[in-house]
């Protein structure tokens, strides 16, 4: 069982959504609610929303750990709340929410996977519950990278227009895109947790080559989404200057 802790909550965890937040509505297109972006006479209540929000998703988090401490189920409880908050707090649609809920998801989880299945495995001897039992420092340290990849990919997007728009322009069926990414998303996922849990079992080459998928299909995860938005907002520039 993961020991609850109040300061993983606020030190790890919050940031870590209240990062996704910014990124979602950003992604969606909802700058208005985006603190830093928004109006000035807006930006308080919007930080406290966003905080809130992200706290919010945080204890639940923590409480889903603490009863069942696998990293997996925890994302998924989170995914659920996150689109949640995105649908009733921020007043999207439930087709927002999902996309918003598969960026944060593709963007974080799937750097994840390049490097936290090794931590795991090296670091704390194969299983999820000694990193989420770690001390606070630990880890912090553990995934300091994914925040710092975090306010990268927030300032690539900052003057993104809304992605489903661009969906709608270029006429990209959405549901079809949702679709490919959650089965490489799972497809990801199993990966990972195969090479942690069996990982004593394999042999050399098996483990290699193991280690080699998960960074793979996590790194083609991570590029998806980023690669593919970039591209159409090239595209969207050169068809704006055309157009002068």
């Amino acid at each position: 069982m993961e020991g609850f802790s109040v300061l993983n909550v606020f030190i790890l965890s919050t940031p870590q959504y209240f990062l996704c937040f910014m990124f979602s509505l950003i992604i969606l297109g909802e700058s208005n609610a985006v603190p830093f972006k928004c109006d000035s006479s807006k930006f308080i209540a919007n930080f406290v929303k966003m905080l809130v929000s992200a706290v919010v998703v945080s204890f639940i988090s923590a409480i889903v750990g603490y009863f069942i401490p696998n990293m997996n189920i925890t994302s998924i409880v989170s995914m659920v709340v996150y689109s949640i908050i995105l649908k009733y707090i921020y007043k999207t649609t439930w087709l927002k929410s999902i996309l918003g809920v598969a960026a944060f998801s593709l963007l974080i989880i799937s750097f994840e996977s390049l490097y936290v299945p090794l931590c795991i495995r090296y670091f704390y001897n194969g299983q999820e519950a000694n990193l989420l039992n770690s001390p606070e420092l630990k880890r912090f340290l553990c995934f300091l990278p994914e925040r710092l990849i975090q306010i990268v990919a927030i300032a690539s997007f900052w003057n993104f227009t809304f992605v489903i728009q661009k969906f709608k322009q270029y006429k990209i069926r959405l549901f079809g895109f949702i679709t490919v990414i959650f089965i490489l998303f799972f497809i990801e996922v199993n990966l990972t947790k195969i090479y942690i849990t069996y990982f004593t079992s394999f042999d050399y080459t098996t483990k290699i080559f193991l280690g080699l998928c998960c960074f793979g299909s996590g790194l083609l995860n991570f590029v998806i989404l980023y690669n593919y938005i970039k591209v159409i907002t090239s595209v969207s520039k050169f068809h704006l200057e055309r157009s002068k």
